[in-house]
């Protein structure tokens, strides 16, 4: 559930940065994503 006080709630945005693919394949695995893209190096 949503809570209220932060629904709509607008935050600025960060300078870009360099992610890792091991960071990359965590969050693929977080989210339950099967695209090769996300898992396997040479897709």
């Amino acid at each position: 559930m949503v809570n209220p006080n932060v629904q709509g709630k607008k935050y600025p945005a960060t300078n870009p940065y360099l992610v890792g693919r091991e960071k990359i394949r965590e969050f693929a695995h977080a989210v339950k994503s099967t695209n090769p893209i996300n898992l396997d190096v040479f897709a």
